[in-house]
């Protein structure tokens, strides 16, 4: 059995959390430095407006990106011949059989995510690490090499970068498009 754990990269939360903190640490601002003439006192008095783009980055940002950091949840992956089992704390443990899988999609929705679908078209679950990006071409070894799934190579752009897409499965598909 291999285990791999890593944290999970959690979007909609992440945005929620971020929106939240940026408006309280606003609204802290506000009113402890007299509104927006004296926040903008503040930064004409500091002399630069890189000095004080740097300040609220240190002081404002920086906290923010430590507390995403740690609101991630850890995840963990054991894998053995026959099937995995994701396990989450607070949720409940998600075994998947090889059996049941019926393609691996990689960098198609987003980047370094891995969608694992069923036969019947449904999401069985997404591995999106936030931190290891790396560690989802093991756990593809691992699948690919007990199920027998070929690759697909497919590309796509994002922000003007080309980004390679893979899709394994035993059926024959067309590789994902360039968009």
């Amino acid at each position: 059995m291999t285990t791999f754990q890593f944290k999970q990269h959690h979007t909609q939360k992440a945005i929620i959390i971020a929106v939240l903190y940026l408006v309280i640490a606003f609204f802290i601002a506000y009113f402890s430095l007299g509104g927006i003439n004296g926040m903008a006192d503040k930064v004409n008095a500091m002399g630069s407006a890189k000095g004080a783009g740097f300040v609220v980055g240190i002081v404002v940002i920086a906290p923010l990106f430590i507390l995403l950091r740690f609101l991630n949840p850890t995840v963990v992956v054991d894998i053995d011949d026959r099937k995995m089992t994701i396990r989450q704390k607070g949720k409940q443990d998600l075994m998947i059989h090889f059996n049941a899988i019926d393609r691996l999609e990689l960098n198609v929705k987003n980047v370094n995510r891995l969608d694992i679908y069923d036969k019947q078209n449904n999401l069985l679950v997404y591995l999106q690490p936030n931190n290891q990006p790396q560690i989802l071409q093991p756990i593809i070894n691992n699948i690919v090499n007990a199920t027998g799934f070929h690759a697909i190579r497919g590309s796509r752009k994002i922000m003007g970068n080309k980004i390679d897409t893979l899709l394994y499965s035993n059926r024959v598909v067309s590789p994902v498009p360039v968009h």
